[in-house]
């Protein structure tokens, strides 16, 4: 692959700032790698989806990513446009220099510190087709809109949990895993369960009191909770998580759980496998937020839908 062609996006804001004093020692693991390559920064929110299809249009044809989960996870929107690829040959990599980490535990890459042999890694050109997950629904103001992601979505508390965080300091002290276990004991203890028809492919239709409710491509979840064990991002399906007439007492005990997968074993949580959910608010008040790779863009109505083996990553 020329070196012309390989461009690096990267959020030097990542980790808590740590990503841009990282770059200098990456950018040389880099280019003693590829030899010369282009990079650009990203200065705020939805940049990374810019600058993908930016390096696409222009001709690059392999994308390496350095940052968080949320970083990642626009890049991989950037790969879209109206519904089809912007270059279906491109390929993709990531280099994790991020607090949450889920999506390098999904795919079993090096630790975040171990950033030389994650280019190694990547270096060695072994490929594989990942699966993608797209999601129709409402934004904000009721407007229809869009968006892929390359790890999990969800509706219920979700929504709640994943603003809380991103609007704290708790990530960039304590760590991802701690910033979404506080928001969460403390966003499902004021959340009221709401009703929702969930209907998954063609043989699944029923209602249900939902506190939370997934659809994981990978097995972790908020900075390291295993929320869907048995998840993979290469199977071609979703595996679905809903959590239903779950009460505040039980809380606590569930949320535990979630960091062994124990909590699919309990009575209030189903889990199914698919590749489709259509999800529709029955509850007179409030919307339903919606979560999305840890972003919440918007609430239901929403339709889930897997694109199997959608991305080229090398890695």
């Amino acid at each position: 692959m020329s070196a012309a062609r390989v461009h690096v996006i990267v959020n030097p804001k990542a980790a808590g700032g740590r990503t841009a004093k990282r770059w200098p020692k990456i950018l040389n693991a880099l280019t003693e790698k590829f030899g010369p390559i282009t990079y650009s920064f990203t200065e705020a929110r939805g940049d990374g989806t810019a600058k993908t299809r930016s390096a696409l249009r222009e001709g690059a044809d392999f994308l390496i990513v350095v940052g968080g989960d949320g970083t990642f996870s626009e890049c991989v929107n950037g790969f879209f446009e109206g519904g089809a690829p912007v270059n279906p040959s491109a390929q993709m990599a990531f280099i994790t220099s991020g607090t949450g980490c889920d999506i390098r535990r999904a795919h079993d890459w090096p630790q975040v510190k171990d950033f030389a042999a994650m280019i190694d890694l990547i270096a060695s050109g072994t490929t594989r087709p990942i699966d993608i997950g797209h999601i129709a629904m409402r934004d904000h103001m009721g407007n229809p809109t869009d968006r892929y992601f390359a790890n999990a979505a969800s509706f219920g508390v979700g929504g709640a949990v994943s603003h809380a965080v991103n609007t704290s300091h708790l990530a960039k002290k304590f760590g991802g895993t701690f910033a979404f276990l506080f928001h969460a004991l403390r966003e499902a203890m004021r959340f009221e369960n709401q009703r929702v028809r969930i209907q998954i492919d063609e043989n699944f239709d029923e209602e249900f009191e939902i506190i939370l409710a997934v659809a994981a491509l990978g097995p972790y979840f908020g900075g390291g909770l295993k929320i869907a064990p048995d998840a993979s991002p290469t199977d071609g399906l979703f595996d679905f998580l809903i959590g239903h007439d779950i009460t505040k007492k039980e809380i606590p005990g569930l949320i535990s759980r979630v960091y062994s997968g124990k909590h699919i074993n309990d009575p209030k949580v189903k889990m199914l496998r698919g590749r489709k959910l259509v999800a529709t608010p029955l509850s007179a008040s409030g919307k339903i937020l919606m979560e999305v790779d840890g972003e919440s863009p918007g609430a239901l109505p929403a339709t889930f839908t897997i694109l199997p083996s959608a991305l080229q990553i090398r890695g």
